[in-house]
């Protein structure tokens, strides 16, 4: 199998443009929902930056994504009423986080015939209850062991050790319990370590904790809202230097609306990226809010500002099918 195959965008018949530019949805992210079996979903997010398409050399590989999704689908919840059944996405996370930042890929300079991710850096803010903190975890495992990178060191970072855990303990208990993980991974108490690449999921509180022995391939920042400094958030950020393809994922909820804050920052310079006055095709955002004169009481603004509302009230996941390898 080619992971890096183009698409055949032509294969599918995609809605107008007209209906994708409203849904904030490209071609090639449209043509890999529906030619594998998932709906168009109808709440696109307030701000949304462009997909690399424009860079040189750039492709859209769906099978990179099937990757991903592949590997969730061998993950299972571990609490409540979904416990035991796999960490499917549901169609706006495939359409606004997954196909976007797992499918843009492009040479790699240094060496030919090696294609990268080109999206290095992420935000997604949305609203409580969707289920950030697994869908960090899940993305962090899937760095760890299955991004075919070795002695890759993947961090959880939050303001406290117990913030932190919240996207760490889960991930453990995953590594101690599914037969399918146990082989691979070795759960101790602070960090799992992927078997065969020596590549390591740990949890960080502090700039000195990320910066010990840092070479950093993936982080996950977990409600950079409370962050009161950015120190931690720019080690993080800045440690990536050695690695072909790394990805810092942020996800939080939005804060009081108090200026400077590291939140404030982010999300000023993601707003700047979707207006199209700066241009940085490695950093991608989706945030998702409801208009200032929407009410909160109605389905379209909940949905317009959670976009799981309705299909899953506390978790940002469903059991559907996994996608199919073309």
């Amino acid at each position: 199998m080619n992971l890096d195959a183009p698409l055949g965008i032509d294969e599918v018949e995609l809605p107008s443009n007209r209906v994708l530019n409203r849904l904030k949805i490209s071609p090639e992210v449209a043509f890999y929902l529906l030619s594998r079996g998932f709906e168009l979903p109808q709440c696109p997010p307030k701000i949304k930056t462009p997909e690399p398409s424009r860079v040189k050399g750039a492709i859209f590989s769906p099978a990179r994504v099937d990757k991903v999704l592949r590997s969730m689908h061998v993950l299972r919840h571990t609490q409540g009423d979904f416990a035991g059944k796999p960490l499917d996405p549901l169609p706006w996370q495939v359409a606004y986080i997954f196909a976007p930042v797992f499918g843009w890929i492009i040479e790699d300079e240094d060496r030919p015939g090696v294609w990268v991710r080109i999206i290095r850096n992420v935000t997604i803010d949305v609203s409580r209850k969707a289920g950030k903190s697994t869908l960090c975890g899940a993305i962090a495992l899937y760095l760890t062991g299955a991004d075919d990178e070795q002695g890759a060191q993947v961090l959880a970072a939050a303001t406290t050790k117990d913030q932190a855990r919240f996207v760490f303990d889960p991930i453990k208990q995953l590594a101690e319990s599914t037969p399918a993980l146990k082989k691979f991974f070795t759960a101790v108490k602070t960090s799992v370590v992927h078997n065969r690449s020596y590549s390591s999921f740990k949890v960080v509180s502090s700039a000195a904790d990320a910066q010990h022995g840092a070479n950093i391939h993936g982080a996950v920042i977990d409600e950079i809202h409370v962050h009161k400094r950015k120190d931690l958030i720019d080690v993080l950020e800045s440690g990536t230097g050695s690695r072909s393809q790394p990805l810092i994922f942020k996800i939080t909820t939005a804060d009081e609306g108090k200026a400077n804050t590291p939140y404030a920052t982010n999300r000023d310079y993601i707003e700047k990226l979707s207006r199209g006055t700066i241009t940085d095709p490695t950093t991608y955002g989706a945030i998702f809010a409801a208009g200032a004169d929407a009410h909160t009481s109605t389905d379209s603004s909940r949905k317009t500002a959670k976009p799981g509302y309705r299909l899953t009230p506390t978790t940002a996941f469903t059991t559907h099918d996994a996608p199919s390898t073309q």
